[in-house]
């Protein structure tokens, strides 16, 4: 799958602090996180069937259940250059996710990380910030419009953005070319591991090396060893 970000520049409705247990009050940020059924501005169309069971799974996967009790629902103040979550950027965390029509509402607490304090200052000083879907999923274009179907995806996580034009130069011309595939419940790019497979199999073929006719062999090894690259 490729990694798809959408921007909602004017998602973020609400920047507020609210009392938790204990009565300290931290900065909470509540908007339109996701939208379906829509073309967005990347041209997208999100089948609100398809991210019912993608929120579902994120919700399970993520949020406290009686085996994790923790939150893994980190967010970042800006997007990376990957899927993986970066510790030192994040900024948020994200409490609930909810349906209202075929939109998303997201409500996310501001952390007191470096990134967050950022954010938070931001806020303060009525800065506009919006947030940004970030998953790995496919399309599909259809033939009798421009319409660009998402077929399948999955929600690593919502960010906080600055510039709405960033994601769309930023992902459509470099990352959106790069394929991922899930190993282990990690997501790594398809070229990495031709790679390390290509590396993988070189070695085994050295630690094998024939002792008649090693010249023919190696070059036969060389050879496969490129196209295992190509």
């Amino acid at each position: 799958m490729k990694l798809i970000t959408e921007a909602n520049f004017e998602s973020i409705g609400k920047f507020a602090y609210e009392s938790e247990e204990g009565g300290k009050k931290h900065p909470y940020i509540e908007g339109i996180f996701i939208q379906t059924e829509k073309k967005n501005r990347n041209g997208r169309i999100y089948p609100k069937s398809l991210m019912e069971k993608c929120i579902e799974n994120y919700i399970k996967d993520r949020f406290p259940n009686e085996k994790t009790k923790k939150w893994r629902t980190f967010g970042e103040l800006g997007h990376p250059e990957g899927v993986e979550i970066n510790l030192h950027r994040v900024s948020h965390m994200i409490t609930e996710l909810r349906w209202s029509g075929n939109d998303v509402i997201g409500k996310a607490k501001i952390l007191d990380t470096e990134y967050g304090r950022i954010a938070e200052s931001l806020l303060k000083a009525d800065g506009q910030l919006g947030v940004s879907s970030r998953g790995l999923g496919n399309v599909e274009e259809s033939l009798s419009s421009d319409n660009v179907l998402v077929t399948e995806y999955e929600l690593i996580t919502v960010d906080i953005v600055a510039d709405p034009s960033a994601p769309d130069g930023f992902v459509n011309g470099i990352l959106e070319n790069v394929e991922y595939i899930r190993v282990g419940g990690k997501y790594t790019p398809k070229s990495l591991m031709k790679s390390e497979k290509a590396y993988k199999n070189l070695k085994e073929s050295l630690i094998s090396l024939p002792k008649k006719e090693r010249n023919q062999y190696l070059i036969e090894v060389i050879k496969k060893f490129l196209d295992d690259l190509a």
